[in-house]
């Protein structure tokens, strides 16, 4: 089922000066790509969460986060299938 014309309406993120635990997680990652002169180049790094999250603007992550928070929503309102289902 999807949803149509859904109007969001959202409010300024808020620090609630509050620090909750969480699981911490790491992952090994390889991007393979090429470049613009047609060399092959390859980056593996490991990355690990909730650490990763220190090192991103905050403008940045307070977007990410808004559309993590928005697809929740929508599955949770059945607006959206869940995707994991």
């Amino acid at each position: 089922m999807g949803g149509r014309n859904v109007n969001v309406f959202w409010g300024d993120w808020v620090d609630d000066g509050v620090t909750v635990p969480v699981p911490r997680y790491s992952r090994n990652i390889r991007i393979e790509w090429t470049d613009e002169d047609g060399n092959p180049c390859v980056n593996e790094q490991v990355r690990r969460f909730p650490n990763e999250l220190a090192g991103i603007p905050l403008k940045r992550l307070a977007e990410y986060m808004e559309e993590i928070v928005m697809r929740e929503i929508r599955v949770k309102l059945g607006i959206d299938e869940d995707p994991a289902a």
